[in-house]
């Protein structure tokens, strides 16, 4: 409901003024003694000018609206990845992510509202939240609003399930992992990321992995910050899109992992996005870069529903582009 602010001749007016409104038995919203002003709803202005002494009012004045001098940013790699072209057709709209990571800071500006559901296997108090900020920052990349400020998400319409199983320190068990899993698959969602890795391979993430993929689920893993060395898993499971990192001149990023076992690469140095404590932060990373396919599956996703991994995967590779001087997978891009 909107507000009027009545302006009176002194603070001696506002006073005497107040005590005939409130004999009616009206209401302000606020007073200002600075200023010698009353706030009131509109729907009671007439009321309040006909109980106040009218020789006492100076001026009445309706609110205007004000906007923040701020711009919404599309960071540099959502547009690099083209998502920009694909909004108008999709925003994701209720496809679900499963975010395996720190948490989910649920009450960012950009992210409210885009938490489903949560857990953490860390500390169970912290199923809305982040022990970290990482797993804030990846969700940010794929699903900040569209809101007129901070930054625009890939896929600001998606459902973010938190299957927070890291700690403080970016640690976690393989067996709390698997069970991170599980909990996905319970919540029915159609995308899981894994911004994370682990030279060993597990069994138990193996078979998570497999069980999974078999029931439709689109698995993105982050392919490795192994300086040019090989890729990690869960990436390395052939269910899996495993995402190395480029930077802005689309080459790949000399922490990345790299080789045959790359599906694809996306955008990963000095990524900005979502923070705990409602900020913002730069990053480099592959996890950075799983986030930018993420996203764009759900985009996919949402456009096509029912599509089946292998598909999704074979779309994201038919819309990449060969990188400079390297043979073998190309980058993210819609066009």
């Amino acid at each position: 409901m909107s507000k009027v602010m009545v302006f009176f001749r002194d603070r001696h007016s506002v006073k005497q003024n107040l005590k005939f409104i409130m004999q009616h038995g009206l209401k302000i919203s606020r007073k200002l003694d600075d200023i010698h002003a009353i706030v009131c709803h509109a729907n009671q202005v007439s009321r309040i000018l006909n109980a106040a002494n009218k020789r006492d009012i100076v001026e009445i004045e309706k609110e205007i609206r004000v906007r923040l001098h701020a711009r919404e940013r599309v960071p540099w790699g959502v547009k690099r990845i083209g998502a920009p072209r694909m909004w108008q057709e999709s925003t994701g709209r209720n496809v679900r992510i499963g975010v395996i990571d720190t948490g989910i800071d649920a009450f960012h500006p950009e992210l409210r509202g885009r938490v489903a559901r949560g857990i953490h296997m860390q500390s169970p108090r912290y199923k809305y939240g982040d022990l970290n900020g990482h797993g804030t920052h990846v969700s940010g990349i794929i699903a900040s609003a569209h809101n007129r400020q901070g930054i625009k998400g890939i896929a600001p319409g998606v459902l973010l399930y938190n299957a927070g199983t890291f700690d403080q320190n970016g640690n976690a068990s393989s067996i709390d992992i698997a069970e991170a899993i599980q909990w996905c698959m319970n919540q029915h969602v159609n995308v899981i990321n894994m911004s994370f890795g682990s030279p060993k391979r597990s069994e138990a993430i193996s078979r998570m992995v497999k069980a999974a993929y078999n029931r439709g689920i689109t698995l993105v893993a982050s392919a490795g910050n192994n300086d040019g060395g090989p890729v990690d898993y869960p990436a390395k499971h052939p269910e899996v899109i495993a995402v190395g990192a480029i930077n802005r001149n689309n080459k790949i990023s000399p922490f990345s992992s790299r080789g045959k076992d790359v599906t694809i690469y996306a955008p990963g140095e000095k990524i900005l996005s979502t923070w705990t404590g409602n900020s913002y932060k730069r990053l480099d990373g592959t996890s950075m870069a799983a986030a930018h396919v993420s996203g764009m599956a759900a985009l996919l996703l949402a456009k096509n529903p029912g599509l089946p991994p292998r598909q999704i995967q074979s779309l994201l590779i038919k819309h990449s582009k060969p990188l400079k001087g390297t043979a073998g997978s190309g980058y993210i891009r819609f066009s």
